[in-house]
């Protein structure tokens, strides 16, 4: 069925990478969104998207856009794209269309008791990133409890597809990890899978 097709269709190379955000990205506990602010300026002038899928039990829309708004400026006309209240199935496609999913934790949030708790409690990203076999950008105290240990470019890759690009710091900072592992998976999907423009 159409439907079928839809859920199972693979990433295209005729179009710039698409990055996920999904979930709760309102509160800083879930999502550190403020860490993209800083990550995404070197790659102003790369080809990819940024995709927010979720807000909250009950997100409103206009919030949503004018917030991200208000902290990505040009970013959010030129490479954002926001899915709020999808349905399952809009949902599911949503999922199986993107390149890599962002599930934003770090140090800021992940040893937080309302947090992670030190992974007491786990994040749906990196379990719908490993159902849909999407690549990740990780921190890598997360990565740990799923068994991921492998860091695309940091060692052998002859094994590896570039999965995974894990990082180990507080993801705010200009010079963090955080910033090199989102361009090295970046760099990797323009120049490896897309041969676009890096």
């Amino acid at each position: 069925s159409k439907k079928n097709m839809a859920l199972q269709q693979q990433p295209s190379n005729k179009r710039p990478p698409i990055f996920l955000v999904m979930g709760d990205f309102q509160r800083a506990m879930k999502r550190n969104i403020l860490s993209l602010q800083h990550t995404l300026l070197p790659h102003r002038n790369k080809n990819f998207t940024v995709r927010f899928m979720g807000g909250g039990n009950n997100p409103n829309s206009t919030n949503i856009h004018n917030e991200l708004r208000s902290l990505f400026g040009d970013f959010y006309d030129n490479k954002f794209q926001v899915v709020t209240k999808a349905g399952i199935e809009e949902f599911m496609i949503s999922v199986s269309e993107v390149d890599v999913i962002l599930p934003l934790v770090d140090a800021s949030n992940f040893h937080h008791e309302k947090g992670y708790q030190n992974g007491k409690k786990l994040t749906s990203s990196v379990m719908w990133a490993l159902g849909f076999r999407k690549k990740m950008v990780l921190y890598k105290p997360l990565a740990e409890l799923f068994g991921i240990v492998h860091d695309y470019g940091k060692g052998n890759d002859d094994d590896d597809d570039g999965m995974y690009f894990l990082y180990d710091d507080w993801v705010g900072k200009g010079d963090s990890s955080f910033h090199k592992a989102f361009g090295r998976c970046l760099d990797h999907l323009l120049e490896y899978d897309r041969g676009l423009d890096v």
